[in-house]
């Protein structure tokens, strides 16, 4: 075989799964259980990294999710953006829009698919900054959904003020489906869902999720 066509069958396939930095190579896709095990310790070691949202207060399945972030000085890239003028970047803005909807498919389709991922954005404007201290009120409204798309009307507010809002198209899947990894991968994934989604909810006001467990054998036992 040619040395660019070997290079190229072992091409890294980089993908956001939601707040997961995933990356895919066809060593992910066998049941070797060594490589598979280095694909879940990957994800468990960058799970929580990337996540834009503190806390889920409200949430109507199928048709709205408000959540809040609260952006701290000690946040990494506040030291670059910018030294004088700290503010939360804009495509972190975004992401907290993403994952608020990410989080109502989640909880609307009760777990059944591992993965979600941003497809499109649309007509998203910036209206105002997220400084240090500021809390962001993020929401989410189920729009329409086309196949396995969701369409979603997203924004982000300060103080009651429009800081950013744009339309955004959400793609649901299980990797296994699309030949991407094992199906057991997809129950790791789905398992570490709903752990985080337990985690961020508000206590005083719980969502008491219909879903079901036993759909998903990994997680007997285990979701507590």
């Amino acid at each position: 075989m040619p040395q660019e066509q070997e290079r190229q069958s072992d091409t890294d396939v980089a993908g956001w799964l939601g707040t997961y930095c995933i990356i895919l190579t066809p060593r992910f896709a066998v049941t070797d259980g060594f490589q598979n095990l280095r694909f879940t310790l990957y994800i468990q070691e960058t799970g929580m990294r990337f996540s834009q949202i503190d806390r889920i207060i409200e949430l109507v399945p199928g048709e709205k999710l408000v959540a809040i972030k609260t952006l701290s000085l000690a946040e990494d890239y506040l030291q670059d953006h910018f030294p004088r003028f700290p503010v939360m970047p804009g495509v972190l803005m975004l992401e907290a829009m993403f994952q608020a909807g990410m989080w109502l498919i989640y909880a609307t389709d009760e777990f059944r698919h591992s993965s979600v991922v941003l497809k499109e954005s649309r007509q998203v404007k910036f209206a105002d900054f997220v400084e240090p201290g500021s809390q962001l009120r993020v929401i989410a409204n189920w729009k329409k959904t086309e196949e396995d798309r969701v369409v979603m009307q997203t924004e982000g507010l300060i103080n009651d003020g429009v800081a950013v809002r744009g339309r955004l198209i959400l793609e649901h899947f299980n990797l296994a489906d699309r030949g991407l990894a094992v199906p057991e991968i997809d129950e790791y994934l789905i398992q570490e869902r709903f752990k985080q989604f337990r985690r961020l909810q508000d206590p005083r006001n719980p969502y008491n999720s219909p879903f079901d467990k036993t759909k998903h054998s990994s997680l007997n036992g285990q979701v507590g």
